[in-house]
């Protein structure tokens, strides 16, 4: 991987406030990139500047709701402002919740549906035609390994995020004829605050460096999707392609496994 392929690159992430999101941010800052960091949570996001002021480009902010289409608009407009144009775009807020249906709230559900597939037509509507002006569109959007399958008190999430990568994929033919690229990412289990709450932690977390790492790797490349860790994401997929009434033989045991291990928890 070059050291010098995102020097001066403009780079807009949202959810940039933590996880990937943030990880990113810095490691791009740090490889000289022009990078707008966006979240809704201000405080958080001036810590990140403050970590990047040292950088040749140091990370500028911008303070916005993703599921807000008007603040969006806005952002760009901002953005546009401040750099005058916009060459990769990192769609990666995201929201989970976990639970049965029953004990999941409509908020929650609406906020997963929201944050997770709404923000993403949002984005795309907001900030595609600011890259119809680089020399080097990339967009951008974070996806899961869960978009592959449902898992138990994991599946409302699950299919919010489905939504998500139908959509971006569904989209490339007309990005293709703008001439833009788009890659979208799949990760597993990473290593950040999300990944540790999960229902799923019992499953090993890829270190959030090397995950960082990995996912350049794929941007450089402009692939069209990025997934790790591989081994899982190989995993899910075969599982993916089993026939669905043993999908959900293997569903009612790992239910059943869970409900255990949560009792025995308590």
């Amino acid at each position: 991987m070059s050291n010098h392929y995102f020097r001066n690159t403009r780079v807009l992430i949202t959810g940039a406030t933590g996880g990937i999101g943030q990880a990113l941010a810095l490691e791009l800052a740090q490889r000289g990139a022009q990078v707008i960091a966006a979240g809704r949570n201000h405080a958080k996001l001036q810590q990140l500047a403050e970590c990047s002021q040292h950088d040749q480009h140091p990370i500028q902010t911008c303070v916005f709701d993703v599921t807000d289409f008007k603040q969006t608009l806005a952002a760009a407009q901002k953005i546009h402002q401040l750099l005058g144009g916009i060459d990769m775009v990192i769609l990666n807020a995201a929201v989970m919740y976990q639970g049965s249906f029953d004990t999941l709230t409509v908020d929650q559900c609406q906020e997963m549906v929201n944050t997770n597939y709404l923000s993403l037509l949002y984005g795309v509507k907001a900030f595609v035609p600011l890259l119809e002006h680089s020399a080097i569109p990339h967009l951008v959007g974070m996806s899961s390994i869960l978009s592959y399958l449902y898992t138990p008190e994991n599946f409302v999430y699950s299919s919010t995020k489905a939504a998500g990568s139908h959509f971006l994929f569904g989209l490339a033919h007309e990005l293709k004829n703008k001439n833009i690229s788009l890659s979208v990412i799949s990760p597993g289990r990473i290593n950040t605050g999300m990944s540790k709450k999960s229902t799923l932690a019992n499953v090993p977390a890829m270190d959030l460096n090397k995950a960082i790492k990995s996912i350049l790797i794929g941007l450089e490349k402009r692939k069209s999707e990025i997934i790790l860790p591989y081994s899982q994401c190989l995993a899910v997929k075969l599982y993916a392609k089993l026939p669905c009434t043993i999908r959900r033989k293997l569903d009612i045991v790992s239910y059943s496994l869970l409900s255990t291990l949560k009792r025995t928890q308590v």
